[in-house]
């Protein structure tokens, strides 16, 4: 983290996600398999670096649905950071 707050998730079945919020400062780590999703958790802007080795080609993107189920999109690297749009909803 360079600067604000971000919480990270790391998503669970049955249950509540793992939580823990990074501040300027702060890194952490995680597999390959690991599904994760990280939110803004402050009052100001916050600023984030993404390092990945080996880098990625594509990543998966995860929409949680109203009933809790999990909807995985594949996005390229150029995509990434664009919101997903919902197929007919």
């Amino acid at each position: 983290m360079i600067d604000g707050a971000v919480r990270e998730d790391r998503l669970r079945l049955g249950g509540d996600p793992s939580t823990r919020v990074a501040v300027a400062g702060d890194s952490f780590d995680f597999g390959a398999a690991d599904i994760h999703r990280v939110l803004h958790a402050g009052d100001k802007p916050a600023v984030t670096v993404h390092v990945y080795s080996p880098p990625l080609w594509r990543m998966g993107a995860y929409e949680i649905e109203p009933d809790g189920g999990l909807q995985r999109h594949s996005v390229s690297y150029a995509e990434e950071l664009r919101p997903i749009e919902s197929a007919g909803r």
